[in-house]
């Protein structure tokens, strides 16, 4: 197994602890902030696996060596899922935020 430590800078004083590993075709993440601690997905993680080396304060080297054993993945196409129903979320915001505008002006016109 293969593995890239980072640290990341988040919401806490300390920086988060993240590592990436590489065992045969399956990437695995971990990271010590909270959602980490409870094994759910966390944006440390996930801005690394998408290479955003912002807020990494240490193993910002190791961001192409993720990339590459992330190309061709199954998680690679699960990140994109995950990216496609964000924008899609951010649509369905937008339309929401419209229709309550418009009821408003409607009920107090």
């Amino acid at each position: 197994m293969d593995g890239v430590k980072f640290a990341v800078q988040g919401s806490a004083l300390e920086p988060y602890e993240v590592t990436i590993f590489k065992d045969d075709s399956k990437i695995r993440g971990a990271c010590n902030c909270a959602a980490g601690a409870r094994l759910q997905s966390c944006k440390h993680v996930i801005r690394i696996l998408k290479g955003m080396p912002d807020d990494i304060v240490s193993g910002v080297d190791f961001v192409t060596i993720v990339a590459d054993w992330l190309a061709g993945s199954a998680l690679e196409n699960i990140l994109q899922d995950v990216d496609h129903a964000e924008q899609q979320l951010e649509i369905v915001k937008a339309a929401l935020s419209v229709a309550k505008r418009n009821l408003a002006k409607e009920l107090n016109e």
